[in-house]
């Protein structure tokens, strides 16, 4: 099954485009499994980016939870409240409420978000 999807994103003075439409399903694991090893904040960045490209697919957002709650559990990407990830863990959540996955991964991604006092306070004025 194809997701919809297609862009490029900045990263700071960067720029990395990124041929994202449309993706398959397995296309999409390649692709987290590689974001996944990313140890800068811009790998969270691309995450949250790739999440918000691919909404409708709860396969892509629970993927993409998974990534960001293994990631955002290391102190140094702690203060990471501006990088659109709470909008793409919350936002996933929402879009997708029927699926255990989409909810479990993204309540773990929301509990090593929120170990930073900023980003609790951020979530909560998120809803």
């Amino acid at each position: 099954a194809a997701t919809n999807g297609g862009g490029q994103m900045t990263n700071g003075g960067d720029q990395i485009t990124l041929d994202v439409a449309p993706l398959e399903e397995d296309t999409v694991d390649i692709i987290f499994n590689l974001m996944g090893a990313a140890a800068a904040t811009g790998g969270i960045k691309a995450v949250a980016w790739l999440m918000g490209r691919h909404t409708s697919s709860a396969n892509v957002q629970e993927k993409g939870c998974t990534v960001l709650s293994r990631l955002l559990a290391k102190a140094e990407h702690q203060v990471v409240a501006t990088n659109g990830v709470i909008e793409a863990v919350v936002g996933a959540m929402e879009k997708h409420e029927a699926s255990a996955g989409v909810q479990e991964k993204g309540c773990r991604a929301l509990r090593n978000l929120t170990a930073n006092a900023e980003n609790r306070a951020a979530v909560a004025a998120r809803g």
